[in-house]
């Protein structure tokens, strides 16, 4: 991991290296959101004993949550940008 002391000159400034960090906050937000509805579909086909029914449905839930929210905050991302280039204009 870099320090951004330690970026060469004409690396990487702090706003693009914050912006990573928050697209990888996004990307490990939406996978935790995807497997916490399997875990609760799991935990119901066991409760219930189905045969991966609830499974399949809180899979698919958690895919829907995950996508809703990542291109909410991308959007919003991309919006800031565009705000940060107007004002530099």
């Amino acid at each position: 991991m870099y320090h951004p002391a330690m970026l060469p000159s004409g690396g990487s400034s702090n706003s693009d290296t914050a912006g990573i960090w928050r697209m990888t906050g996004l990307g490990w937000t939406m996978l935790c959101e995807i497997l916490a509805g399997g875990l609760v579909g799991w935990g119901l086909d066991w409760l219930l004993e189905t045969d991966r029914v609830f499974l399949i449905i809180g899979l698919i839930a958690g895919v829907l949550v995950g996508m809703t929210g990542f291109i909410r905050a991308a959007l919003k991302e991309t919006r800031r940008n565009e705000s940060k280039g107007e004002k530099s204009d």
